[in-house]
């Protein structure tokens, strides 16, 4: 294609079209995806392999749609557009890729983004709710991401009208910090009044898309989106909400994923509120107050905004199922946190469970032992820890520290 991506090297630069056109192949899904990048270890490699073996991998023939002008110009003019000065891309093997994104089967494996990259790197509280919100809901949303914002929490959110809209703008004036999550591409701000709102994010927060630039919002691309916010956050809270709602598959994937879930409660005769109802019927943590809540997240991170979750050195950060095929029951073991010294801003049972930690995974009543406390107060103080980025769960239920 002959195009030369502005700060990369050529081989980064070949490595983004690659993997970029594969990903544009009609049928070939992000784990489709995967299987091929696992298969040939890049999309180079796998653009260079005989077709019979490409063919294999994905599990479909993609010569002729590979071969389409199409797709290359498709590729070709989202790829235009990151000439925009403030258009910027990640390739899942650079360093600064959000290792929350890799607890995901199929995390994207390229992301296109606008603004403060380092908001990934920092403790992130995820909002989702109706977009035919009410005012009560609104509001709520507001005061609980002005909460957060005050405690240096990152507030992540869709963008979308109604409650995602409202979580942004309670994070932005408050003082603090937001990431939205697009459905479209990061240069085509949908719906479109919302695009003042989106200008802003990109300017003071982060806006991140998986999607091409140029990309409109389509109903499909919403499932994928929601996978990613439910990734981005220590926890997920749910504010209004019907029964068969989006913010609900948000949910699905928090609880895959081993994240907390909380939920405002609302008038038994809202349907905007039986969604939340329900997920409180079902055990998500309720939510009575912001200030209360905003007291909770902020048992650690105490009121500096310079709190940050600890970065992990290249070449030891976890990566996809899919891609290393590692056994999901095998206990990995992490490094050591630096001395018996628990972070600063630590006390009461939140400091007991981190101390109680070890190197490796241990399930709950493990931890629970180790700090001489019931499994409830174990989990309320591991909840608080995950939040704030310094405990990782992993599948079944098993904690480690993340320093």
């Amino acid at each position: 294609m002959g195009y030369s991506l502005s700060g990369s090297s050529p081989e980064r630069a070949r490595e983004i079209q690659s993997v970029l056109r594969l990903g544009c192949v009609p049928g070939i899904g992000t784990r489709a995806l995967w299987r091929i990048l696992t298969r040939f270890g890049s999309g180079r490699r796998a653009l260079d392999a005989r077709p019979g073996e490409l063919d294999a991998a994905a599990g479909m023939a993609c010569g002729e749609a590979l071969a389409s002008p199409e797709l290359d110009r498709r590729v070709r003019d989202g790829l235009d557009r990151c000439r925009t000065p403030d258009i910027e891309i990640l390739l899942w093997s650079d360093e600064e890729y959000p290792e929350r994104l890799c607890h995901l089967v199929d995390p994207p494996p390229v992301l296109f983004y606008r603004g403060r990259l380092e908001l990934l790197s920092r403790p992130a509280v995820t909002i989702v709710g109706s977009r035919r919100s009410t005012a009560y809901g609104r509001r709520s949303a507001e005061a609980l991401a002005a909460q957060m914002a005050l405690r240096g929490i990152t507030v992540v959110s869709g963008l979308a009208l109604g409650i995602d809209g409202a979580s942004h703008r309670g994070a932005l004036e408050a003082g603090g910090d937001t990431i939205a999550v697009l459905g479209s591409g990061v240069d085509l701000i949908q719906p479109a009044s919302h695009r003042r709102l989106g200008e802003r994010v990109a300017r003071e927060g982060l806006l991140l898309s998986e999607f091409l630039p140029g990309e409109p919002a389509r109903a499909y691309h919403f499932p994928r989106r929601n996978r990613i916010l439910a990734a981005l956050g220590g926890a997920v809270v749910v504010v209004e909400a019907a029964e068969k709602s989006g913010a609900l598959i948000t949910v699905e994937h928090a609880l895959d994923l081993g994240r907390d879930v909380y939920a405002v409660p609302g008038a038994l005769d809202a349907p905007q509120s039986r969604g939340c109802n329900l997920l409180i019927r079902q055990g998500a943590q309720v939510i009575t107050s912001p200030e209360e809540f905003g007291r909770d997240l902020g048992l650690v991170c105490g009121s500096s905004r310079e709190f940050r979750v600890p970065g992990v050195s290249a070449g030891t950060r976890a990566v996809p199922t899919v891609w290393n095929e590692v056994s999901a029951g095998t206990d990995a073991e992490v490094p050591a946190a630096p001395g018996d010294e628990a972070p600063a801003g630590l006390d009461g049972e939140a400091r007991r469970v981190w101390l109680a930690l070890s190197e490796r995974l241990l399930g709950i009543d493990d931890v629970a032992s180790g700090a001489d406390l019931q499994s409830a107060p174990a989990l309320a103080a591991l909840t608080v820890l995950q939040v704030a980025g310094l405990v990782v769960q992993e599948s079944g239920m098993r904690f480690r520290r993340a320093l």
